[in-house]
């Protein structure tokens, strides 16, 4: 059995649900959500209560925390690694995608190590500038970044990796949301040996992870923003103070966009 750990807030449950319809096709058993959203906000039940009745998704309370991406990672492990043959820990904004194969399932099974790492790919905004709210992520943004697109730390985005890990095993620690400390073996998706690291040189010749990690800037600065990151605070308070500078390293910056932040009380 394998499952996909979801930890970031959605901006819309349409992209939760979204997310589980795609990872269920792809071969997943069950889509555990870790729902870190606060009291108020949306509920993830209301768009996924067949699934949820077919034993396919279960949301885990864990509305009113910040910053505890990698305390929830270490929460899933020790109630479900013992259940399921891999756990890949996933975000909502991340999308599996395969090139060789139909079925996560005939990747993994030739694989021999406990942890599996595969690249991000950055999604551009496609220099849409509002939410139509009316099409998927998938149809919205279609468009991936330039190859070498770097963060606003200057670090290529698509080195980074996030991971498979296998069930079972008696030691795990998460230093880092992108990849855990085993005392186990490493492997990259296309099953070669690896380092435990949270970058790598990108190779989607077997499968990537297509990365939405900004939407449009209205999205960008107006919920991302406000909601921040799961991971550190520093890099919320980072967010918050640099956001559309943020959103520019990873996207083209055109008069339109440019009008949207000065209309809307965002003008650099």
């Amino acid at each position: 059995d394998l499952h996909s750990f979801p930890t970031r807030r959605s901006s819309d449950l349409a992209i939760a649900k979204e997310f589980v319809q795609h990872h269920l096709k792809l071969g997943f058993d069950k889509v555990i959500i870790y729902d870190n959203n606060h009291d108020g906000e949306e509920q993830f039940e209301k768009v996924l209560k067949t699934y949820i009745t077919k034993k396919q998704v279960e949301v885990i309370d864990w509305r009113n925390r910040e910053h505890e991406q990698n305390e929830a990672y270490r929460d899933c492990y020790t109630r479900y690694g013992g259940q399921f043959q891999w756990i890949a820990f996933l975000d909502f904004d991340e999308h599996l995608k395969l090139s060789t194969a139909k079925n996560i399932k005939d990747v993994l099974k030739g694989i021999d190590a406990d942890v599996v790492t595969l690249n991000w790919r950055i999604m551009s905004d496609n220099n849409l500038v509002v939410d139509d709210k009316k099409n998927t992520l998938e149809k919205r943004f279609t468009q991936a970044a330039p190859a070498d697109v770097r963060n606003e730390e200057g670090t290529e985005a698509n080195r980074y990796v996030k991971s498979f890990v296998r069930g079972g095993l008696p030691l795990i620690e998460w230093k880092s949301p992108h990849c855990p400390v085993v005392p186990g073996r490493y492997a990259y998706i296309d099953g070669k040996p690896c380092k435990c690291s949270s970058l790598h040189d990108p190779d989607y010749t077997v499968a990537r992870l297509d990365h939405f990690c900004t939407k449009t800037i209205e999205e960008y600065m107006t919920i991302k923003k406000r909601r921040g990151v799961g991971f550190t605070a520093a890099n919320t308070e980072r967010l918050r103070r640099d956001a559309a500078k943020i959103f520019f390293c990873y996207n083209e910056r055109t008069p339109t966009k440019e009008e949207w932040l000065r209309m809307n009380g965002f003008a650099e």
